[in-house]
């Protein structure tokens, strides 16, 4: 549900490093070159058998501990998925609890559901397409764009930095991977103050319309300024996040002290995540019965800037330095900040006329 939504922000996920809703790849890519640096730099052999390794391990925690959460198979979770679609952990549990699923449906019948009937022609990239067609509507438009801005600063960070410390400071692999660690630390320290502030903040806007939130259901956001409950919240780490990467340029080409660097390692993590975890999760309340299209739609977005920025970043360090090209991406930032704005005067009505609209196409 939207109220609780902040509570299911996290910093990392199965296959990226942050919730779909996830960010920032930083934390995670740094991270393990403190165990794969010395690998990789010595033979490349070493380096594929880390990897490999990495992979192995992932592979046996989703086959023993990830469970199937797929609707169409588990319903509300009460019901029992057949064999091939459960955990190893659940196998064993079930074996000893003589509970059995049969391989073409399941023991616990579904409750019953009104079922629409299937549109008479299915294609297979009809989500695809429903993804392109989300990128054209006024809201997601703004929300794919900014968010995809400040996920292209991240890029800036992560692409260009490793081969700063190296040359400002002299760092190989595995000492630019400490240097990184904080980040990680300041993503954790994210989800906690972001959760809880998505949280105290929609029961706030709540009490002001004289309305009841309830755990247990999702409320109707049609009259609900969702927009302004999430934004208000993602406005602190913004600003923090603009003021950090300007700081960040220009320590490094000061050559500023590494403690410094440790320092706007931490905030920029706590900003930058905390910053793409309230859109993240703005973005899925704007469309809460096409989640997955809205955010394979984010994903196009994000990723086109986020390239756009890792190919761009070094051309400008060279010319301008870190402390010109890092500010830069503040004024970038600040110069598309009227889109929130737009977002939270228009973001209702928006949403209100996209409802009638389909409305008028269904009917």
């Amino acid at each position: 549900m939207s109220r609780s939504r902040g509570k299911t922000s996290r910093p990392v996920q199965s296959g990226v490093s942050i919730r779909p809703s996830s960010p920032c790849p930083i934390p995670c890519g740094r991270v393990s070159v403190l165990s794969s640096g010395e690998l990789l730099r010595s033979t490349w052999a070493g380096g594929e058998w880390f990897l490999a390794a990495c992979a192995a391990i992932n592979l046996l925690i989703l086959l023993f501990f990830f469970p199937k959460t797929c609707r169409k198979v588990v319903g509300d979770g009460s019901i029992l998925p057949r064999r091939r679609n459960q955990t190893v952990l659940q196998l064993i549990w079930n074996r000893r609890q003589k509970k059995v699923a049969s391989d073409s449906e399941s023991n616990i019948p579904p409750p019953v559901q009104f079922v629409e009937p299937p549109p008479e022609i299915n294609f297979a990239w009809s989500k695809f397409v429903t993804s392109l067609v989300l990128l054209c509507e006024k809201e997601l438009s703004l929300l794919f764009m900014y968010d995809g801005l400040v996920y292209a600063g991240v890029y800036a960070v992560a692409t260009a930095d490793p081969t700063l410390f190296r040359d400002i400071y002299g760092f190989d692999g595995l000492k630019v991977g400490l240097v990184y660690l904080p980040m990680a630390v300041g993503s954790i320290f994210s989800v906690a103050l972001v959760g809880k502030g998505m949280n105290w903040n929609y029961r706030r806007h709540a009490r002001k319309l004289g309305l009841t939130v309830d755990r247990d259901r999702q409320m109707n956001l049609s009259n609900f300024p969702i927009e302004r409950a999430r934004i208000e919240i993602a406005i602190p780490p913004l600003v923090l996040s603009m003021v950090i990467i300007t700081a960040w340029g220009w320590a490094l080409e000061n050559k500023v002290s590494i403690g410094v660097v440790c320092v706007l390692v931490f905030l920029l993590g706590l900003g930058l995540v905390s910053t793409t975890s309230v859109f993240n999760a703005l973005i899925a309340d704007a469309r809460p019965g096409k989640t997955g299209a809205v955010s394979a739609a984010n994903n196009i977005i994000k990723f086109l800037l986020g390239a756009a920025m890792a190919a761009v970043i070094d051309p400008l360090l060279r010319p301008l330095g870190p402390g010109k090209a890092y500010s830069i991406i503040t004024v970038l930032y600040v110069l598309f900040s009227p889109c929130l704005y737009l977002l939270v005067k228009r973001g209702m009505k928006w949403r209100e006329e996209l409802r009638e609209k389909e409305g008028e196409d269904t009917g």
